[in-house]
């Protein structure tokens, strides 16, 4: 018999939980969600409104299992030391992280407790997980060494013992920001395996290959971001999914995209802090053209953040971004190479924006694609010329227009795309020359 704290932070889900299997019958558990109070106030509200939605709907999920969810929003360490003294807890059981923080975090817990790290987020675990010791410096060759089998660790079977947890009921979710019900019926566990299963039938599925770098709409892409990050939805049990389906050049794209995920995940907990690092792996910092902190990187910033570059494409993007909380992965590859090399600006101001704002928010993902076009990774930075970008995904002009009614309104089709002054001056790239009409 032990005294266990379950750290249910991102596996907000009774399927394929292995955190929730841990308590035997002789077992006394705590279930706990335990928000980073600094990172939860710095979100956006949309995000906030989400993750409070989600955190609620779970805890009544377990509520008719007649398990108490206990919710907290406070600085982690602080926090974990009262639980442990408060409760006696013997054994922490939580998901294996990725971000050094958390990595550190646990380390600290174990001066106080046993720690059990499980990764129930992730693709590989066991005996098919990357040897960090050998780890590749590109996904290719990550995802090489495994093809073409292509083998993944299956996902588990529910033997949650619901007498093993202390109390019954839901208790209250502690935080003052309001939930979102239409959040939670969308990115729920329920709502979001209805929908992925929904996609899996439908047209847009099989379309994938050919709709992915659309830039907005209902089904151009999977959607499965969200529900992936929050752990609504099990990463495994969608690739099983995908490898039960026919396997037309959609479903291998999707797969290969998860892939990518994967592969950033066990990339973060090789490399630890130098991910966050400003020249990340590479053997020069990717140093912006305006020293951090000075008033032209400021203004430069805002005005991204803002959505008022004066470059249309830009700033649709990101304005949609303030709009929905979401933004396409064409849409971020061109937003990131703007900022770091046409404004100048620290890539990591960058990321940490998209960290506040994205409702789909990862820290691997995230700070792993923005260091990928940073030239901040293992390989070359990615620079993007973003009027033929512009042309190339949004020809029409037909996605600016959406999100930008007012700008260059007097003009049509591609002409759309020129930049338009902003605080009286036009920004402009020789290299954008070939591509404007």
């Amino acid at each position: 018999m032990s005294r266990q704290l379950l750290l249910l932070n991102e596996t907000l889900r009774l399927q394929d939980n292995p955190l929730l299997n841990v308590p035997k019958s002789t077992d006394s558990a705590y279930a706990v969600i335990l928000l980073n109070q600094h990172q939860f106030e710095q979100s956006s509200p949309k995000r906030q409104a989400l993750q409070a939605a989600l955190i609620a709907d779970f805890a009544k999920q377990l509520a008719a299992r007649g398990i108490q969810l206990h919710c907290y929003i406070a600085e982690p360490w602080q926090q974990l030391q009262k639980l442990i003294k408060a409760w006696q807890i013997e054994l922490v059981v939580a998901a294996t992280p990725c971000a050094i923080d958390e990595v550190r975090l646990f380390d600290k817990v174990s001066s106080l407790c046993k720690v059990q790290l499980l990764d129930c987020n992730s693709l590989l675990d066991g005996q098919l997980a990357p040897d960090y010791q050998r780890f590749p410096k590109s996904c290719s060759q990550f995802r090489s060494q495994r093809e073409p089998e292509l083998l993944v660790s299956a996902p588990i079977a529910d033997r949650c013992c619901p007498s093993a947890f202390i109390g019954n009921g839901c208790s209250p979710f502690t935080s003052q920001t309001e939930t979102n019900e239409q959040f939670a019926a969308e990115y729920s566990s329920e709502g979001a395996s209805k929908r992925w299963q929904n996609y899996l039938q439908s047209r847009a599925f099989s379309a994938y290959l050919q709709t992915r770098n659309q830039l907005y709409g209902a089904d151009y892409a999977s959607f499965l971001s969200v529900a992936l990050a929050f752990g609504t939805l099990s990463v495994r049990q969608c690739w099983q999914d995908l490898q039960q389906g026919p396997q037309h050049p959609s479903a291998v794209w999707l797969k290969q995209e998860l892939f990518w995920r994967e592969y950033f995940r066990h990339y973060f907990r090789v490399h630890g802090a130098a991910c966050f690092a400003e020249a990340g792996l590479a053997r020069r910092a990717p140093l912006p053209k305006f020293p951090k902190g000075s008033s032209t990187a400021r203004e430069n910033f805002r005005r991204w953040q803002q959505g008022e570059t004066g470059v249309p494409f830009i700033d649709a993007n990101m304005r949609l971004l303030a709009n929905t909380g979401l933004m396409s992965n064409r849409g971020r590859q061109n937003v990131a190479s703007y900022l770091v090399f046409e404004l100048g600006v620290d890539w990591r101001l960058g990321a940490t924006f998209f960290e506040q704002q994205l409702l789909d928010f990862d820290v691997a993902s995230n700070w792993g694609n923005w260091a990928y076009i940073a030239g901040a990774g293992e390989g070359p930075a990615r620079h993007f010329n973003v009027m033929k970008q512009s042309l190339q995904y949004d020809k029409d002009a037909e996605f600016v227009s959406l999100l930008l009614p007012d700008i260059n309104s007097t003009l049509t089709g591609p002409a759309k795309h020129r930049p338009y002054p902003i605080h009286g001056s036009t920004p402009w790239q020789e290299s954008w020359a070939p591509y404007l009409p």
